[in-house]
Parts: C-alpha cells; sequence; structure tokens
C-alpha cells in the first residue's frame, strides 16, 4: 500500500495538477523507482549483516553516524528531487511529519556543513 501511495505522490508531483493517463502510470510503473530503492537493500536481515559485515571488514575509521547521515541526507535529496522541492510531499514520500523533515534537514546541515564528523 505504501509503495502505490509513493507512486501515486511522484506521479503528482511530475504532473503538478495535469492529468494522469494510462502511460504515465505505466512509465512509473515500468520506471523501477521503488524497486531500485528496495534492491540496494537487502530485503531480510541475514542478508544485512553479511553487508555489514563486510562493510566493517574494508573499511578504516568507521563512523555509524556518519554513514547514517549520509543515507538519510541521501533519501532526503532523492525525495526533494522527486517532489521538486515540495517539502509537504517529500515528507509524506518519506514516511514522516513535514515538521520531522525540517528538523532532520536543519541537522544535517549544520553536522555535514561544518567539516567535521558527526558525533566527534
Amino acid at each position: 500500500m505504501r509503495e502505490l501511495r509513493n507512486i501515486v505522490i511522484r506521479l503528482m508531483a511530475k504532473h503538478d495538477g495535469q492529468p494522469i493517463d494510462r502511460p504515465d502510470l505505466e512509465t512509473e510503473l515500468d520506471s523501477g523507482v521503488a524497486d531500485t530503492a528496495a534492491a540496494a537493500i537487502p530485503r531480510d536481515d541475514g542478508q544485512l549483516l553479511t553487508l555489514a559485515l563486510r562493510h566493517l571488514r574494508e573499511t578504516t575509521n568507521f563512523s555509524l553516524d556518519e554513514i547514517l547521515q549520509r543515507w538519510e541526507s541521501a533519501y532526503i535529496a532523492a525525495a526533494q528531487q522527486v517532489t521538486h522541492g515540495n517539502v509537504s510531499q517529500a515528507a509524506k514520500l518519506l514516511g514522516i511529519n513535514r515538521t520531522t523533515l525540517y528538523n532532520r534537514m536543519d541537522v544535517l546541515a549544520r553536522s555535514l556543513g561544518d567539516g567535521t564528523e558527526a558525533g566527534n
């Protein structure tokens, strides 16, 4: 259900008040936008654990806060791109409220913008 809601939000953002017809819907469904995000993250905890183990073994100076901030920043940027900068729609797409999105954007701007690593 959430995936369908996200597709509707993306279509509304892309067509900004214009009618949406069958080819528009088919293009959105075929684009694989939702599948791309889902494919990037393993579907079960065992696969996630394997990915995390590999990453920890291959990375020096690992910072969980930095990794989480980078993922969060990327998802927020992607949601804003999909919704053409509409913060309310981006928040809906991300499954959070608008105030939470503003707060997270502010925290990310301060922590990533000052040139220091988060948590240091």
